[in-house]
């Protein structure tokens, strides 16, 4: 491991990924979108012509570790990398840390998917973060599941933080 933190080794293609901040209040103002933080592994997803691997954020291949993801994510067609979170859900959908890091619903965990970092050969991470969501959410269109776009709202953070907190996430 390097002294950023960031793996040494990392596999051709691994793009290192912003790692999150932590922040007393969500922040306010133009230009901030938010999202529900699922309490998983951050996943990164990369397909090439039906051929998959998953990398955790410090590029170790996990691609044997779920079988749900991967076969949703062999049904992408061309080339693509979506950062993601691999969660397990309750029978409700709530994310239960303790199930994924057992290991003993690997079967079924999900990916929720919340930027596309690379499409068909184009990279996205310089184009604003609108038009990756957008782009992400046509991609995903058909899932059946085993990756789940991840939906933002802008504005109103505090409001969001109040109603997560209120759901227990």
């Amino acid at each position: 491991r390097s002294s950023n933190g960031r793996a040494i080794n990392a596999p051709p293609g691994f793009i290192h990924p912003c790692r999150p901040i932590v922040a007393k209040r969500p922040p306010v103002g133009p230009g901030w979108v938010h999202e529900l933080k699922h309490d998983g592994y951050r996943l990164q997803i990369h397909v090439r012509d039906g051929r998959v691997r998953l990398f955790t954020m410090n590029g170790n291949n996990w691609t044997d570790r779920y079988p749900r993801i991967v076969e949703e994510a062999a049904r992408i067609k061309g080339t693509a990398i979506l950062d993601a979170e691999v969660v397990c859900l309750d029978e409700k959908g709530t994310p239960e840390f303790d199930t994924l890091h057992s290991r003993t619903a690997d079967q079924s965990a999900v990916a929720c998917a919340f930027d596309l970092l690379m499409l068909n050969g184009d990279d996205l991470r310089r184009r604003p973060l609108v038009d990756r969501t957008c782009a992400l959410a046509r991609l995903l269109i058909r899932s059946h599941g085993g990756i789940q776009y991840v939906e933002h709202a802008e504005g109103h953070g505090d409001k969001i933080y109040e109603a997560v907190c209120a759901l227990g996430l």
